[in-house]
């Protein structure tokens, strides 16, 4: 049964999505997450207070627990217990508590991402990449020669593309077929998406990448995403707050749990099949299914 009344339920509603979407991209981005609890006198944590990862420090201590070295900006250095701390981790190593982040462990594949953005940038900077060549009947002096490359230089820029060209002494333009597609840019830019999408466990369709989505298999990715990506920073959360927030005593009634029904659902038609199946079968009530719906129950 939900306890919305439990001190607890009533923080996590308080603290909202925004605290819950600083946590987790902080542990997807650094490997670890760290707020400082604080209690009431009856011993319920009633505040979570964020800290950011690169201030927090992990000390095991020679009793086998854990504290935290917090570095404040004013320059002051505090340890808090491991009582004290709300610690959310991505994967960690045998006998440590650390999560490694993911950034980390993939920076050769993100350097490559960066390599080509900076490609990217480079080559659209100044739009000068050869577009074609200029032929001379004749040979030309330094002097000509020069003032050719000033004339060129004044094309240069994307405000300046575009602009016709006048030429002299015979000579001729001839264009090339050489451009970004040519030196496979875009499909190695493509290629770190899906990388990217492979580290954090994200269909592509999920981040815009429909190159292979379609109708039938775009619904079938969003539940995988669920089950498959979200499980495990859901299993996360709630092993934290049942564990770290709660009270050996409070443990043995009450545990965290999110509700992903909704997010599992298909299209009304497969949802109608189903509850009707479910409710003939005596599996479900109706009242139940409605409240899968978000609707009132018909029974008061």
């Amino acid at each position: 049964e939900r306890a919305d009344g439990h001190s607890l339920a009533r923080l996590l509603r308080e603290l909202g999505m925004a605290f819950r979407e600083s946590m987790t991209a902080t542990v997807l981005l650094h490997g670890n997450a760290f707020a400082r609890k604080e209690y009431n006198a009856a011993g319920e944590v009633v505040a979570l207070n964020p800290l950011h990862p690169n201030r927090v420090g992990v000390v095991k201590l020679t009793s086998g627990r854990y504290a935290f070295d917090v570095s404040h900006e004013d320059g002051r250095q505090e340890r808090v217990l491991q009582d004290e701390m709300f610690h959310l981790a991505d994967r960690t190593e045998p006998g440590s508590i650390v999560g490694k982040s993911r950034i980390t462990v993939a920076r050769e594949t993100l350097g490559l991402g960066l390599a080509l953005r900076s490609h990217g940038s480079s080559t659209f900077r100044n739009a000068a990449r050869p577009s074609g060549v200029l032929e001379s009947k004749d040979k030309l002096t330094i002097d000509q020669a020069a003032k050719v490359r000033e004339l060129l230089t004044s094309f240069e820029g994307a405000l300046n593309s575009g602009k016709p060209l006048l030429l002299s002494n015979g000579m001729t333009f001839k264009p090339l077929s050489m451009n970004l597609e040519d030196a496979q840019w875009i499909a190695a830019n493509q290629f770190n998406v899906e990388e990217v999408c492979r580290i954090f466990r994200v269909p592509p369709t999920i981040v815009g990448d429909l190159r292979h989505g379609n109708y039938s298999n775009t619904a079938e990715l969003g539940s995988q995403f669920v089950r498959y990506s979200l499980a495990r920073w859901i299993a996360m959360w709630e092993a934290a707050c049942s564990t770290q927030l709660l009270g050996p005593i409070a443990r043995q009634r009450y545990f965290a749990e999110h509700a992903v029904d909704g997010l599992l659902r298909g299209n009304p038609e497969a949802r109608a099949t189903f509850y009707e199946t479910m409710i003939r079968a005596g599996v479900m009530l109706p009242d139940e299914a409605r409240r899968l719906e978000n609707l009132p129950p018909l029974s008061s």
